[in-house]
């Protein structure tokens, strides 16, 4: 496991930046929605978002209020937990991964950018992770 992914504030951090970008709903996000959860509408798609959006709130708003009592942290929410999951993904199985993906600066800190909605690789990566709930 990535250690970034281990600790809740990055995991937090990530999610928050990531409800930022599905709110925004730019032009990479609708069009990698288009292209991962093929909505024949429009009002479709919107829906979807919505129901992304709702998701990623509900599941930040529980998690920041469970305290962490262990040093690696374990989600109690299944939503976090596949975000957790797909930054994991996204950043690779270490630091020195993550910097070379350059996801992460030198001392390790990740780019929030990287995490956001200019980033076409973790808006396809959160789809993916959170599509099968909403078509499922």
């Amino acid at each position: 496991m990535n250690e970034l992914t281990a600790q809740k504030n990055v995991v937090l951090d990530g999610l928050q930046q990531t409800i930022n970008a599905f709110s925004q709903d730019g032009p990479l996000v609708q069009q990698i929605m288009n292209a991962r959860l093929h909505p024949t509408t429009e009002a479709q798609r919107q829906a979807m978002r919505a129901q992304i959006l709702q998701q990623l709130r509900q599941a930040y708003a529980t998690e920041v209020a469970n305290p962490q009592a262990e040093p690696w942290y374990a989600p109690q929410n299944s939503t976090i937990a596949l975000v957790q999951a797909a930054m994991e993904q996204h950043l690779g199985p270490d630091i020195e991964d993550s910097q070379r993906r350059a996801i992460v600066d030198p001392s390790g800190t990740p780019i929030p950018e990287r995490f956001g909605d200019t980033d076409p690789g973790w808006i396809e990566v959160v789809i993916d992770m959170i599509a099968t709930g909403i078509e499922g």
